[in-house]
């Protein structure tokens, strides 16, 4: 799946808010509003294949607790340790538990295209 990013002028009416507790996979190819912080503890993840080679990743913890990764072209990132609103669009990557019996897991992530 080919990732685009909006146009500059982006209608932030069409950006659902994730409310905490909400489950991601609710929300895959939709174009949502998160509240997060830049993450201080990076966990391990599965990644999606890079959609250009000037894409960059981050590591977001939500509002409610979990930990996404949210890829992004170069956008101007918050540095503090504030909740800030992340626009993007949910995606999500499946691949083999490490453990023994190697059943499917999924992961979702954040194709970010604003931050406030």
């Amino acid at each position: 799946m080919a990732t685009s990013l909006p146009p500059t002028t982006m209608d932030l009416q069409s950006y659902t808010e994730l409310k905490p507790g909400k489950a991601l996979s609710e929300f895959v190819d939709q174009n949502v509003c998160i509240r997060a912080k830049s993450a201080v503890v990076i966990h391990q993840h599965l990644m999606k294949s890079k959609a250009s080679p000037t894409e960059l990743h981050t590591y977001l913890d939500l509002a409610d607790g979990p930990q996404i990764v949210a890829y992004h072209e170069g956008l101007n990132l918050p540095s503090d340790d504030r909740e800030h609103r992340y626009y993007g669009r949910i995606g999500s990557v499946q691949g083999l538990r490490k453990n023994l019996n190697g059943e499917a897991y999924q992961e979702h992530y954040l194709l970010l295209h604003k931050v406030d």
